[in-house]
C-alpha cells in the first residue's frame, strides 16, 4: 500500500494565503518541520494537478476557443487572476461577436471553469513563493 502524504485542505490554503497577503501578519507566518513537509506535499499535489490533461487546465496559458472569434484564457500571477477573452475580427477597435444560445451557454460554463483554474493556479504560485522565501532563501524565517 502507498502511504498517503499529508496536504493542506482548501480552507487551510486560503488561511495561509490570507496571512501572506496581509503585510502585518506575513512575518508571523511560521511552519514547523511537519508543516513544512505538508506545504511541500501540497505544492507537489497542485503541480501534478496542473500537469494532468483533464478539462480546461491544459489550456490555461494558450486559451480555449469558444467560437472561431473568441478565445478564453487566464494568466494568473501572485496578485491577480487575469482572466480574459480575446476577440478576433476583421477590423481594429471594437469587435462584436454574436453568439448562439448554445455558444453563450458554453462560454458561461468555460468562464466558471476558468475562474476555478485561475484561483487554483494563483494558490500554487503563492504557496511556491512562500516555500521559497521561508525555506530556500538565504534569509531564514522561523
Amino acid at each position: 500500500m502507498s502511504e498517503e502524504r499529508a496536504v493542506y485542505t482548501e480552507e487551510e490554503i486560503e488561511n495561509i494565503i490570507k496571512k501572506w497577503d496581509d503585510w502585518a501578519t506575513r512575518d508571523q507566518l511560521t511552519f514547523s518541520y511537519s508543516e513544512r513537509e505538508k506545504l511541500k506535499n501540497t505544492i507537489e499535489r497542485l503541480e501534478a494537478d496542473f500537469k494532468s490533461l483533464k478539462g480546461l487546465k491544459r489550456f490555461i496559458e494558450t486559451g480555449v476557443c469558444v467560437t472561431d472569434q473568441l478565445v478564453l484564457a487566464c494568466h494568473p500571477d501572485e496578485y491577480h487572476y487575469n482572466i480574459f477573452i480575446r476577440a478576433f475580427g476583421e477590423h481594429e477597435g471594437q469587435i462584436k461577436v454574436f453568439l448562439s444560445v448554445e455558444e453563450a451557454k458554453r462560454l458561461a460554463r468555460m468562464i466558471e471553469q476558468a475562474i476555478e483554474i485561475a484561483r487554483q493556479k494563483r494558490r500554487l504560485i503563492i504557496l511556491k513563493k512562500i516555500y521559497k522565501e521561508k525555506f530556500e532563501s538565504r534569509r531564514r524565517y522561523y
